[in-house]
């Protein structure tokens, strides 16, 4: 059964990060979509993302209630299985553009808009109902945990395909890349038929459901549904966490590659790049499957609180160190202070000259001579920017591949409190889609404006770069933290959700007890 589940998970993996990773080069750089269709794009993106969600979440359990039939999952595999291979193609779309930006901005606009709209409708059909099936299949903590163990090996597996992406992508020349994504979607296509098609998933007993004479009833309105969303705290505080993760997580994704090109690249080889590329998808799921023994001992809340402080402590010390060998303050790069014209006049500050211009390889004949201290320091920041970018996007990343156990539990309580028949998994996660989604096109968005800003100026291109790999840790690390220390599906309560599910306990949904 995890084996199975996890089939998905090594095909969503292979078509979702070669399409976050390169998406945003690939309207920048290669079809060089203007500022404004850019922007138009994302707006489009943004609302069509968060509405996609729960509409496919509702019409997801809505329709498994009414068949009339208790196997809700039988109501998710065939939708794996049909909107799979449709999001393959979606996928496919992107890298063979209608138009270019310089002769035909219009059509390398719809373009984009088109491609966005296609891929994350079908990505949301099938993955909603996917996310779903982990709760559905079985409502043991331990099991789940196992699935998701298991999703994160398979990731792992399916992450082997950026490594590759990262040789053939070359925006002068897309054929070879062509090539690799055909083969890339069509891989994924098998994932998806081994998941839909497997003998070994099987449904949650009845009782477990919570199907009782003391339920309330089978399936409650959108607007029923919606107050009773409304007063489960551990929802919305989960919900504020995620929008602050979804964006950090879509931010260091979307940019990562560019950033790694323009901070170090004049300093590592193509094939380190590829291999730092690499271990940034691979390193999450490895971390997922060490921590998901521990889960047994420490609690969720506490091992992502945990990741939370490693991210901040990383980025700091990462920033101190930066900030030493450049002769800087940390205010001064945070603040992006350092774009103001002195600091980039070799007579105002001739070692930081001397320095980002080793860097950026922008070298003229007076830097071509260098101080020694400037090249120590180049050795320097190289090593640990790349290593700062890789830990904050390793961080970031099992945090979000921690969340669907979250929303599980969420999901119980959800069938608890609220005393149904079935549990409602696909408008849990579609609710949250809702409100996190956003994040995945204001993160492109800022990052965009400050990059194209700055692009005229090598110098200043690469501060700005350097500026946001600590601000937006920063920034988003210390708010999750104050968001998430006030949840509280953990410890007691959690147990308790769960005896509820499993042995029917009398008066159990009365509550009182939250």
């Amino acid at each position: 059964m995890a084996l199975a589940y996890g089939m998905t998970s090594f095909s969503s993996a292979i078509l979702n990060n070669i399409f976050i990773t390169y998406y945003v080069e690939m309207a920048v750089s290669v079809t060089r979509v203007s500022e404004g269709w850019f922007m138009t794009a994302q707006v489009i993106y943004c609302i069509w993302n968060s509405l996609n969600d729960p509409a496919c979440g509702w019409w997801g359990d809505t329709h498994a209630v009414k068949s009339g039939k208790g196997k809700l999952y039988q109501r998710r595999l065939p939708r794996i299985k049909f909107g799979g291979p449709l999001w393959a193609l979606s996928f496919l779309l992107m890298w063979f553009p209608w138009g270019d930006g310089a002769t035909s901005p219009t059509l390398a606009g719809i373009h984009l808009v088109a491609t966005l709209i296609l891929y994350d409708g079908w990505l949301s059909y099938t993955l909603i109902n996917h996310q779903a099936l982990l709760a559905d299949m079985t409502g043991d903590t331990i099991e789940r945990e196992r699935c998701n163990m298991y999703g994160a090996g398979c990731q792992i597996l399916g992450s082997g395909a950026i490594f590759a992406a990262h040789l053939c992508w070359d925006i002068h020349n897309l054929h070879v890349f062509r090539i690799f994504a055909a083969i890339a979607a069509a891989i994924s296509c098998f994932g998806f038929y081994s998941t839909s098609n497997s003998p070994h998933i099987t449904e949650r007993a009845a009782h477990q459901l919570g199907a009782s004479p003391r339920c309330k009833s089978d399936t409650p309105t959108l607007m029923a549904f919606t107050k009773q969303a409304a007063k489960q705290k551990n929802l919305w505080v989960f919900i504020a966490m995620g929008i602050l993760q979804q964006f950090s997580c879509t931010f260091s994704t979307n940019f990562f590659s560019m950033f790694l090109v323009l901070l170090v690249g004049k300093h590592l080889s193509n094939t380190t790049q590829s291999v730092v590329l690499y271990a940034s998808f691979i390193l999450p799921h490895l971390g997922t499957m060490v921590i998901t023994p521990i889960l047994q001992k420490v609690s969720k809340k506490n091992i992502i609180m945990i990741l939370f402080g490693l991210r901040l402590v990383t980025c700091v010390a990462a920033m101190k160190i930066v900030c030493s060998y450049m002769n800087v303050s940390s205010y001064s790069l945070l603040s992006m202070e350092l774009l103001d014209v002195k600091y980039l006049d070799d007579s105002s500050d001739p070692h930081l000259f001397d320095l980002v211009s080793h860097m950026t390889g922008n070298l003229t004949d007076r830097t071509m001579n260098v101080r020694p201290e400037s090249v120590n320091g180049v050795y320097a920041i190289t090593y640990v920017l790349t290593a700062c970018l890789l830990a904050n996007r390793v961080f970031t990343e099992t945090v979000c591949r921690l969340e669907p156990l979250v929303i599980t539990d969420l999901i119980d309580e959800d069938c608890v409190v609220n005393k149904r028949q079935h549990l409602m998994s696909s408008m849990i996660f579609g609710s949250f889609s809702l409100f996190t989604k956003p994040a995945q096109s204001l993160a492109p968005m800022i990052g965009y404006y400050f990059v194209t800003r700055h692009s005229a100026s090598p110098l200043r291109l690469w501060l700005c770069v350097t500026s946001l790999t600590f601000v937006i840790p920063l920034i988003f690390t210390t708010l999750s933290m104050l968001a998430w220390h006030n949840y509280r599906l953990t410890g007691d309560y959690l147990k308790f959700i769960k005896s509820v599910l499993v042995h029917e306990l009398p008066n159990a949904t009365d509550g009182t007890y939250v």
